[in-house]
């Protein structure tokens, strides 16, 4: 907060009144005091002759200074109690001391500016000696909490950490108790020197602790907790096991607000964010969540077997990250969230063909909250690096999308992963979902593949635009109804490149495929597509009694060509 200015001296006498209205008070001190007073200053007012009593005594607040005459404010608050007067020539001002004074500082004391505590080997608040660091850590942490929050700054160096603090606050997220080596506490930041600089070192797991996410380096000491942080430093888990054994997180939150996870570099283990109290409102279609505005930006997970997530909360930013060797979804967006934005992050997987894993990254409702696709919404993948997935169980696709509206996947290189570029799941409404201006390449599944093969599901005011989709398996573009689904109206598949530059060792047989059944598929547009190279251009077949409203108009071989509704095809323009 700011204090009050001060000055030296600050009497005269008033020398004129020149207005007082309104509780604004202009007036003129003895030739050259005003020098004496200064702006954002609280003064006293009395008769000439006597001493200031409350019966006679006015405070204001000097809100002007021009000269040797002052502009001041006597409203409610800046009179601090005195009682309003008529000031006269020859009145006393004097820049006294008022309770305001003592306000301020008793206001400063019971709130005082953020902390900055230290720990290191040598010259630090909190001393470290290579054995359970985690023990000063944590006192350095709770030393910030007890000045109201701050920043521990680890000095340059190793640290050596334990992990056996319970953390009974996280019940309501996970099934057992958590554990974990440091717990940040509400408004504090555990900052280091640098990724390399500064390491947090957990050799080993606790004999007996829970397998799986119950095992970890931080975690928030409570839910409610905002303004935390983590950031400049490297995180070190102890070895796992792909198929078996105990392994876990570096980073896990719950129930946060504002929480930045930023320059990081974390071995043998990833990170989450979870909401921990939410809700869904089937009517007015509201998330309602105690975890929101989360940044994670420049982390580098590396060879890590559990997924790094983020389930039930509003605005997250995962920004510039880097994801090596996963033996699972590298991210995991899901059961409920608003306004997702990945951007910049590069995903390369691992050739070692172990693990499982669906996506590099997972997008799913999974209809644990809500069985409505409006939960799981606004989700922006944008300008990523999308490579490598290659695990030896699960699609290891590029990017999955279950169960979710508003997602715009947009500007990625998407390229060698065992399974399909882009996948839907089979499940539910695929609306207003853009695929645009992406390179799509060398993937051993299809390059683009979404069917709806599950009842109830449908295409809604979705496109497929500009991008480059070559050298995959089967199919550049398949998109199926299979199954008795909901509506389907509005999917516009456009100006893509499609082909196979393999010669004889093309793999990418089939350029556009259409197979629409069942349903009846309104305003499907197909235009525009430069395919070439693929010994099927278009693959398209309507059966099983569905219906195009509107049909398709598209050019294959060199030809015009529009199937209609009955699936009847009528060449527009011959080659």
């Amino acid at each position: 907060m700011a204090f009050d200015t001060h000055s030296l001296f600050g009497y005269s006498l008033v020398d004129s009144v020149v207005s007082q209205a309104a509780n604004i008070l202009v007036f003129n001190v003895q030739a050259g005091h005003g020098t004496r007073f200064a702006i954002n200053q609280q003064i006293t007012i009395w008769p000439i002759g006597a001493n200031p009593t409350l019966d006679n005594a006015m405070i204001c607040r000097i809100t002007g200074i021009v000269g040797d005459q002052i502009t001041a404010s006597y409203v409610v608050g800046n009179r601090e109690g005195s009682n309003i007067r008529t000031v006269q020539a020859g009145d006393q001002v004097y820049n006294s001391i008022t309770p305001k004074t003592f306000t301020d500082i008793e206001t400063q004391i019971s709130n005082p500016t953020k902390a900055f505590v230290t720990v290191g080997y040598s010259n630090a608040d909190y001393i470290v000696d290579g054995i359970a660091d985690d023990v000063q850590i944590q006192a350095a942490i709770d030393a910030a909490t007890a000045l109201g929050g701050g920043i521990v700054y680890l000095k340059e160096g190793t640290y050596n950490l334990t992990n056996n603090n319970p953390n009974p606050a996280f019940q309501q997220v996970y099934t057992g108790s958590l554990y974990a080596c440091i717990l940040l506490k509400d408004k504090v930041t555990l900052k280091g020197a640098g990724i390399g600089k500064t390491i947090l070192n957990l050799a080993s797991f606790v004999g007996g602790l829970p397998l799986g996410q119950g095992c970890n380096v931080i975690v928030n000491s409570a839910v409610g907790q905002s303004q935390q942080g983590v950031m400049d430093m490297s995180i070190t888990m102890p070895a796992f096991s792909v198929s078996a054994g105990a392994y876990g997180r570096c980073l896990n939150f719950a129930g946060v607000n504002h929480l930045t996870l930023q320059n990081l570099y974390l071995y043998r283990g990833s990170w989450a964010v979870f909401g921990n109290t939410y809700s869904w409102d089937n009517v007015n279609k509201i998330l309602t969540t105690d975890t929101r505005d989360i940044i994670v930006e420049k982390v580098i997970a590396d060879t890590f077997k559990d997924s790094s997530m983020l389930f039930n909360l509003i605005r997250a930013r995962v920004l510039h990250c880097t994801y090596l060797t996963s033996y699972d979804d590298a991210l995991l967006v899901a059961q409920s969230g608003r306004d997702i934005l990945i951007d910049g992050t590069s995903f390369d997987g691992d050739s070692t063909h172990v693990g499982s894993a669906t996506a590099h990254i997972y997008v799913f409702n999974d209809n644990s909250l809500t069985t409505d696709k409006n939960a799981l919404s606004d989700i922006r993948i944008i300008n990523n690096s999308i490579r490598n997935l290659n695990t030896l169980i699960g699609e290891s696709s590029g990017v999955v999308i279950r169960k979710a509206v508003k997602v715009k996947i947009n500007d990625n290189l998407i390229e060698g992963n065992l399974g399909h570029g882009i996948y839907n799941v089979s499940e539910g409404n695929l609306q207003d979902i853009i695929i645009k201006g992406n390179t799509i390449r060398k993937n051993g599944g299809y390059g683009i593949k979404l069917p709806i093969t599950v009842g109830g599901g449908g295409f809604i005011n979705s496109i497929i635009q500009a991008n480059s989709i070559y050298n995959n398996t089967t199919y550049g573009i398949y998109v199926e109804t299979a199954a008795a689904a909901g509506t389907c109206d509005g999917l516009t598949i456009s100006n893509n490149e499609i082909y196979d530059d393999q010669g004889a060792g093309a793999t990418q047989a089939n350029g556009l495929g259409l197979h629409i059944g069942v349903v009846t598929f309104a305003n499907l547009v197909a235009s525009m597509n430069n395919i070439h190279d693929t010994a099927t251009p278009y693959d398209i077949s309507v059966y099983g009694g569905a219906t195009l409203t509107g049909g398709i108009l598209y050019m294959d071989a060199g030809a015009l060509k529009y199937r209609g509704g009955g699936g009847t095809t009528t060449i527009i323009a011959a080659a």
